[in-house]
């Protein structure tokens, strides 16, 4: 059985059989499954990063990206210290110290040194308990508004930058600004700072676990008064030891 090709014309007309008709229509309709299987995949892909980058699962970044280093440091501490009793029963390890009188700020900066490909700076563990005076203590916290992922209502509560992830271009830093509320209990809480992202070869995650000590720190304008209160203790000392070695008069 022949039939007219669709769209030859008048003057050369070709004939095709039937056979050969289903097999180019069959071939067409492989091609284009073949083409949706494509983007399908790469759509698959695509929100399949995105999820794992960020997933609702209340775990942390390890459980999908593999541990790595030499991806970030932590700055704006001012100091250090090894807590040697814990009360959640971790080993004590000397580890950064950002202190914050309640009302204040702390503000945490991650410098990401290598985010190839993709990225994401994370900050998480704000939820846990004080790990020096009470563990039923907790840190309470505004969270920083220029951090647009907020997976706080998550299994595994955590704040990341940019959700959609942010391609490597050169060393970054990132603060998170943290507002300790008033009232928030004295204590030592541990928080983690971290990042994750995708290379070539993988995913990789790298976090660092700081501390966030909540106590009472002396105003700039008391530590002048104080220091201007000292001043005229010594120059008081220094008048009544003058006065006592005058010689008297014979």
């Amino acid at each position: 059985m022949y039939t007219r090709l669709r769209g030859a014309s008048s003057e050369k007309v070709r004939l095709v059989s039937w056979e050969e008709l289903m097999r180019s229509t069959t071939k067409a309709r492989l091609e284009i499954k073949a083409r949706l299987e494509i983007a399908a995949a790469l759509l698959l892909m695509l929100s399949l990063s995105t999820a794992e980058a960020h997933p609702n699962l209340g775990v942390p970044c390890s459980a999908c990206h593999t541990q790595s280093t030499g991806k970030l440091t932590i700055s704006g501490n001012d100091t250090a210290v090894a807590l040697t009793d814990r009360l959640d029963g971790v080993s004590p390890e000397l580890l950064k110290v950002f202190t914050v009188s309640p009302g204040r700020t702390a503000n945490l900066t991650i410098n990401v040194i290598d985010g190839a490909l993709v990225y994401d700076p994370v900050i998480y563990n704000l939820d846990g308990p004080g790990i020096q005076n009470d563990l039923s203590n907790r840190l309470a916290f505004t969270k920083d508004p220029t951090w647009e992922g907020d997976f706080s209502d998550h299994a595994l509560p955590y704040f990341a930058f940019k959700p959609a992830g942010i391609a490597w271009t050169t060393p970054t830093s990132y603060t998170y600004h943290l507002n300790v509320l008033p009232g928030t209990p004295l204590d030592y809480y541990s928080v983690v700072l971290g990042v994750s992202g995708n290379s070539s070869t993988g995913r990789w995650t790298q976090a660092e676990e700081v501390f966030v000590h909540v106590t009472q720190v002396p105003e700039p304008a008391m530590l002048a008064f104080l220091g201007m209160g000292l001043a005229a203790l010594c120059v008081a000392a220094w008048k009544n030891a003058r006065s006592s070695r005058v010689t008297p008069h014979t």
